[in-house]
């Protein structure tokens, strides 16, 4: 058993908020602990403030020998100050050294200030830096009068009572400088640390021992432990760290050498008690133990090694799992490392530092007055992301740098490019960073190349160097360090300045920083020079981030020059572990194919130092959340012209259509001018076609146009990347690069050419699809309008357009095309029967969007123009033209008036002697649901069941028709669509009854029925209806499928009337679940569609349902507002259903309200009374849906229950088993779980 003792003083912090010690950084302590290893496991034991007596003076003992290594330093010094484990200062008295135990030493601002100019370059200081550093958020005039007092301090505690006047000249001060006395007169032992640790390797092995052990001798702890926080410490005591571990290494490296195995692992023990994950101690450690058999003990170790990697996301390298595995399998090693001394370092250089703290987070960056960012969440998260991990990794970047062991598969990009079109957004996602990363800490360097300097080397590079010198302030320093006096030969010679040797080639890029100045070196070949130039960029940028992180940001990296490119991916290369971020923006499409950044870029991504980031366009619904404070209209505009570039949308806000902004028609013609002017011309030609065209269109276009001429000129602007193609073979289709490019070409274009262009599109277009003109009729139509043709052609196309998009269930476009139609038809004065045609499937088309008022308005134009005495056909006609302005009223609430309009159209058919056939079944039909909107189910029963006796009559009155026929006209024909409608009908009463398994039954039928007429509207509502149907009876799988496909076909077909209603039906779902935040979510969304289409039944069921979701979240005030105006809706429109469902749910707001009041008694017995009044009144309402009654008494059980009435179990159990009975799972399971908590 081996074993290894050792003592060591810590600082100790208990992390307690209201500790000031800890907040302030001073920690309690230190204290003594002891560190014991047996067989390769170290434990620390606490001790206390003083060491024992005896170990005490052992430890003094040993510490005379690193005294007596140093005795030469020492003699001329009068103050020595230790700083490695614990912060002391000792003067000499006589030819004996005494601890300083005045009670000023003992004054944090004190050591602070001792520590800072320790640290310092030269052990000398501005005032303006301590004060910046120790006193931050002091004012000036405080912070001065406290430095003062700390220099005084500190001045007495320097001065030996032996001889004043010497002592004095260790603590010199002027009006701006403070500075220390150098090494000789006040001996710090981490400069001498240093001074030994960086001398080369002596030849002679012993030598070179001795020189290791007087080095580590002297490292007693890490470099000031009390201060926490001070970074120009913690960078300080890092470097120092490694250059102890190093030491250490190189000592038991010496050690194996000899074979000393057991004076090895002393050494390594103590690398590993420092820190667990240095690898190449953990290598030697594992060969050590297997020297000595103790291959258990180096498992164990290895196991240790690699959970502690796991915490830091890191693995073992390969070189370490080989030698585990030969000691797992008991295999015999070779010593495989050579005691090679350290390479020799040069003499150590103080880290540039600023004369002050910089202050980042007032930094101005990018532009001001943006709108918030939008839209950008993922790709700023990704951004934020590698921000930190830079962050989180620097702080064990030093010692994996200077492992043995090379770690370049575990390296992380420090750059990242955002790539992306002019105006995508890439600048604006740089700035947003930039903010982020300045009130982080991080210094943001912006650069920018423009174009016109792109033949300018390393101007990127240039811009951003002289900016990080004037944000760090470190131009006077860096100048300083770079010229250094040297005398010249001869009396009359002027003194000349020579450059530093590493930073020399920075006068190449920054002249300010040159002097009048010998060469310092003999001419170099051009690729040394570059190297050199590269490494003292490097050596810059480490340097500056050890006072504060660097964000450097290169703008439009694009245009920049082939040696800029180079440079960064050198550094990108060369930072790794560095608090250095590189963000580079870039127009991809403005690099060429021999772009040499191309190349760049593609050996950085096989190297792993660069991320790429594509910025791609925002969804529609960012550009209008971004321009939402204009008009719906215009946002509807801009949402399709910004085709997701921000910066179109922001400069369309700003402008007044039609005319494009200025500063987007330049960056379109940026794109342009670099195309010739045939390739331009050709794709003017082409903007008349829209932003997609084929080929073929394109050469007819073109009169006597040569194919392989007009092929180059697409490939030209397909290389620029002004147009992209889709497709293979001859089925190539090519689009505008964006929907943009195309206005601003066709506004290049004189009118007279427009027309005729149009004119001669619309011509080809009818040439090539003759006999199925309906395909494209639409686009025929856009041509003949812009090329101002005669109205009949128009009102022909867009009759034929019309027809065609309602065929295919698109609305929106038939809707557009039928008032094409109509406006053209007014300047012909004639068919007036087409323009009744027209109206009547332009009105149809309104009823499917939500649009009633119009649709009723159209209804009412088509009969005022038809006269009294018509046709049995025709008479038919009118009576189901009444029956769609009932449809139109029912659709909007008004139910009375609904119920007059069909009362009309049935006296027209009772006047024309018309008893039976499928008129009277249509407008029996709409009489039933109105019945059933109005809550009188018996009477929407019986005229439903009505309608489906007289949808089995055929009548003699039929009128034949060709084409396309209305829905009207289909009804006359006995479209099986009716019979569909029917049995919605009765399946949508079925359920209001509680006949939840007739509804499913009818409303399968109703299904099937529109499936085969391929029916995709009616198809969705009656698969909404089974939605709800399902969720009643705890169907959920069932009824999500059924509410996806309803609202797929919603959103196809643009009918947003169906949407609302899926919307309300999400939400139902949501609340069987009891999401009841979700729920709300739904429930909001299905009230804004239905105060579009002013549907004041859906408005006031809603916000009942609405109130209640939000009710069970506690949230009782806007809860109040909901129902209230349920309430008031509901009485407006004296609909039953509506109000009986308000005051039930007000009745269980009000029980939610006494449950909050329960240790008022009083006010909670009063809120019951009120909750049993509402429900009460609710129940005795005519009208009201089965599962609305089964609601409503199992809300008054709640009530009773917490009343402690005996009716509660009674009503329960009717609940419960009418419930059961009727399929309604959630009410029973309900009142199941009531009953159980009813007394």
């Amino acid at each position: 058993m081996s074993s290894k003792v050792s003592y060591r003083q810590q600082i100790s912090y208990c992390g307690k908020p209201q500790c000031r010690k800890c907040s302030r950084g001073i920690g309690h302590g230190p204290y003594w602990y002891e560190y014991r290893t047996v067989n390769g496991q170290t434990t620390r034991t606490y001790i206390g403030k003083k060491l024992p007596p005896e170990i005490q003076a052992r430890l003094e003992k040993v510490a005379q020998s690193p005294n007596r290594l140093i005795q030469d330093e020492l003699e001329g010094a009068t103050v020595r100050v230790f700083t490695f484990g614990h912060f002391r200062l000792e003067r000499r008295t006589q030819r004996q050294w005494q601890p300083v135990s005045e009670a000023g030493w003992q004054q944090p601002a004190v050591r602070s200030l001792l520590a800072y100019l320790l640290c310092s370059p030269e052990r000398r200081a501005r005032r303006s830096q301590l004060l910046a550093a120790l006193w931050p958020t002091e004012d000036p005039e405080s912070a001065t009068r406290r430095l003062s007092r700390a220099l005084s301090t500190l001045q007495h505690l320097l001065t030996p009572r032996v001889s004043r006047p010497k002592a004095t000249s260790l603590l010199q001060t002027s009006d701006e400088w403070i500075s220390l006395a150098d090494q000789a007169a006040l001996w710090c032992d981490a400069s001498a640390f240093t001074r030994l640790a960086s001398r080369p390797p002596s030849t002679n092995e012993e030598e070179y021992e001795r020189q290791l052990r007087r080095a580590i001798a002297l490292y007693n702890g890490d470099f000031l432990p009390e201060e926490h926080h001070a970074p120009w410490v913690l960078s300080q005591r890092q470097k120092l760290r490694q250059d102890w571990l190093s030491l250490l290494l190189a000592l038991a490296d010496l050690s194996l050498k000899r074979n000393e195995t057991t004076a090895a692992l002393d050494q390594l023990d103590r690398i590993l008690i420092a820190d667990p994950t240095y690898e190449p101690a953990v290598q030697r450690f594992l060969y050590a133990l297997s020297l000595l058999k103790r291959r258990g003990e180096a498992i164990r170790a290895y196991h240790r090694f690699y959970q502690a990697l796991q915490k830091e996301q890191l693995s073992p390298s390969a070189e370490t799992m080989q030698i585990y595995e030969a000691i797992r399998q008991g295999h015999p090693l070779r010593f495989p490392f050579t005691a090679q001394p350290r390479r020799e370092r040069p003499p150590e250089r103080p880290i540039l530092r600023p004369e002050k703290p910089i202050q980042t987070g007032s930094q101005q960056i990018g532009r001001t007055h943006q709108n918030p960012l939008v839209g950008r969440e993922q790709e700023l998260q990704q951004l934020q992301a590698l921000l930190q991990e830079i962050e989180e990794k620097q702080h064990g970047a030093a010692q994996r740098r200077s492992s043995a062991v090379p770690l370049y598969t575990q390296r992380r990009p420090q750059c990242m490019f955002l790539l992306g079109d002019a105006g995508i957004g890439k600048t604006r996602l740089a700035e947003e960073l930039g903010r982020i990363g300045s009130q982080r800490g991080w210094l943001v360097i912006w650069s920018r190349v423009y174009q016109q300097e792109s033949g300018i080397p390393y101007h990127i590079w240039t811009e951003a160097l002289r900016k990080l010198l004037v944000e760090t302030e470190l131009f006077p320093t860096l100048r300083s360090k770079l010229l250094t006096p040297v005398p010249a030969v001869g009396e009359a010679a002027p003194e000349l300045m020579l450059p530093s040797a590493s930073l020399q080639p920075l006068k190449a890029l920054l002249p300010e920083l040159a002097g009048p100045q010998p060469p310092l070196y003999p001419s170099l070949s051009p690729e040394q020079d570059q190297l050199r130039l590269w490494e003292a960029t490097q050596e810059l940028l480490i340097e500056a981030s050890q006072s504060v992180p660097l964000l450097i940001v290169l703008d439009d990296i694009q245009w920049t020059d082939s040696s800029s490119g180079e440079l960064l991916g050198y550094l990108a290369r060369h930072i790794d572990g560095y608090p250095i971020f590189l963000l580079a923006t870039c127009r991809e499409s403005e690099l060429a194919p021999t772009h040499p950044l191309r190349n760049y870029i593609a050996h950085m991504q096989r190297e792993h130092t660069i991320n790429m980031l594509q910025v791609k366009p925002l969804s529609r619904e960012a550009i209008g959340k971004m321009v939402a404070h204009l008009p719906e209209e215009m946002v509807e505009r801009i949402q399709e012209k910004a085709a997701g570039n921000p910066f179109f949308a922001e400069e369309l806000a700003r402008s007044t259509p039609p005319a494009l902004p200025g500063s987007i028609a330049a960056a379109l013609d940026h794109r342009l001018n670099r195309l010739s002017r045939p390739c331009q011309h050709t794709l003017c030609n082409a903007a008349i076609l829209g932003g997609s065209f084929e080929f073929h269109m394109l050469s007819s276009l073109e009169h006597d146009a040569d194919e392989d001429t007009l092929l180059e000129q697409l490939e030209e602007a397909l290389q620029s990347g002004v147009l992209i193609e889709e497709g293979s073979g001859s089925r190539i289709t090519y689009h505008f690069w964006h929907p943009l490019m195309v206005d601003h070409l066709y506004k290049a274009l004189s009118r007279i050419r427009r027309a005729r262009l149009h004119q001669r599109a619309a011509t080809i277009l009818e040439d090539m699809y003759q006999g199925r003109t309906d395909e494209v009729a639409a686009a025929i139509v856009h041509h003949l309008i812009r090329g101002d043709a005669e109205p009949a052609r128009i009102v022909h196309y867009a009759e034929i357009a019309g027809d065609h998009a309602q065929a295919l269930s698109a609305f929106a476009e038939a809707e557009k095309h039928y008032q094409f139609a109509l406006h053209y038809l007014e300047k012909l004065d004639q068919q007036s029967e087409r323009r009744t045609a027209l109206q009547e499937r332009l009105a149809e088309c309104l009823m499917i969007r939500g649009n009633f008022q119009e649709a009723h308005n159209l209804y009412n134009e088509i009969l005022q123009a038809q006269g009294h005495a018509l046709p049995l056909y025709e008479a038919q006609k009118q009576a189901l033209l009444h029956g769609e302005v009932g449809r139109a009223w029912r659709n909007k609430g008004e139910t009375t008036l609904a119920h007059q309009a069909c009362e009309q159209g049935m006296q027209i058919l009772r006047e024309a002697g018309i008893t039976s056939g499928f008129a009277w079944a249509r407008l029996l039909y709409q009489q039933g649901s109105i019945y059933s909107m109005e809550g009188r189910y018996t009477a929407a029963w019986e005229a439903a069941q009505r309608a489906l006796d007289y949808f089995s009559y055929q009548p003699d009155t039929q009128h034949p028709t060709s084409g396309f026929t209305t829905r009207l006209e289909r009804t006359l024909q006995g479209d099986q669509v009716n019979l569909g409608n029917i049995r919605r009908l009765l399946g949508q009463v079925a359920a209001a009854e509680g006949r939840l398994g007739v509804a499913l039954e009818h409303l399968t039928i109703a299904r099937n029925i529109f499936e085969q007429a391929e029916h995709k509207r009616l198809i969705g509502h009656v698969s909404c209806d089974l939605s709800y149907v399902l969720i009643k009876m705890g169907r959920l799988k069932e009824a999500q499928a059924a509410l996806r496909h309803a609202r797929t076909l919603a959103e196809q077909i643009g009918d947003t009337p169906l949407m609302g209603v899926v919307y309300s039906n999400y939400g139902e779902l949501a609340a069987s679940q009891k999401n009841y935040e979700e729920a709300e979510s739904w429930y909001q969304k299905s009230i804004v569609l239905a105060e579009q289409h002013s549907d004041k039944v859906y408005i006031s069921m809603r916000c009942a349902q609405l109130a209640l979701m939000q009710g069970e979240q506690g949230k009782l005030s806007v809860a109040t507002r909901q129902i209230t105006r349920s309430i008031r809706t509901a009485r407006a429109i004296q609909n039953n259903p509506c109000l009986g469902t308000a005051l039930i749910v007000l009745g269980t707001l009000r029980t939610i309200q006494a449950d909050e009041a329960e240790t008022i008694p009083i006010l909670q017995k009063h809120l019951l009374r009120c909750a049993r009044r509402d429900i009460e009144r609710a129940l005795h309402l005519p009208g009201l849906e089965a599962e609305l009654l089964l609601k409503g008494k199992l809300a008054l059980a709640a009530v009773a229950v917490r009343q402690g009435t005996a009716e509660a179990q009674t009503l329960l159990a009717e609940v419960e088993a009418s419930a059961t009975r009727s399929s309604f799972t959630f009410l029973s399971e309900q009142a199941h779980e009531l009953r159980l908590q009813a007394p």
